[in-house]
């Protein structure tokens, strides 16, 4: 299922608007914004692969104490090599890989201490994944072959998972969290196992 990212994007800070406004009124907590580390496992088609660099921005707009709307977008990366040599004939194949979710949905936290806040949520949006590679074939040290290209694509993905705020002062804390990410394709999907840790800022 193919989704505009833009779109999600402009819907998400439409639908934070509309939740912030009626919040601000109520003269409480309005909400808040995390940012940090995320790790990716991706696994399809019986095959797994990592990608441990990334990045994760998370902001939230309170409808009341526990329950709040949440965007979230995240980034992640990881470049490939290998080289294969036979006598005097050598292939070399390169690939950078990139993941991208923009995702949004509902959060529940309970707060069974004024430093402690743990949360369930349910995220719904889309995953934008790319790739470059690119291949050369040489014989005795001279370049015969070569070939490179690219290849993206948008697909619908859901979320569901939490984890825990730690308020280190009222308005400054840690964040950790633990998802599954299932991301529908029209052939075969993937499951990604997602962990996040980071610094969150209530505003």
């Amino acid at each position: 299922m193919r989704i505009n990212p833009i779109r999600l994007v402009l819907g998400a800070a439409l639908a934070g608007l509309l939740v912030v406004q009626p919040v601000a009124a109520q003269g409480t907590e309005k909400g808040d914004v995390s940012f940090g580390y995320q790790f990716l496992n991706l696994s399809a088609s019986d095959e797994s692969q990592s990608m441990p660099a990334g990045w994760f921005v998370d902001v939230a707009g309170n409808l009341n104490r526990s329950v709040a709307a949440v965007a979230q977008f995240g980034g992640n990366y990881k470049s490939l090599s290998e080289s294969v040599a036979v006598g005097g004939v050598t292939a070399s194949a390169n690939a950078d890989v990139r993941l991208h979710q923009f995702m949004g949905g509902v959060r529940v936290s309970a707060h069974p201490s004024p430093t402690v806040s743990p949360f369930v949520h349910i995220l719904a949006g889309a995953t934008y994944g790319s790739v470059s590679y690119s291949g050369t074939g040489s014989i005795a040290g001279q370049t015969v072959f070569a070939m490179s290209g690219a290849d993206s694509g948008t697909n619908f993905a859901l979320q569901t998972g939490g984890g825990t705020n730690i308020w280190m002062t009222r308005t400054v804390g840690l964040r950790i969290g633990v998802d599954y990410v299932r991301i529908f394709e029209t052939d075969n999907g993937a499951n990604v196992f997602r962990f996040g840790a980071g610094v969150g800022f209530k505003f």
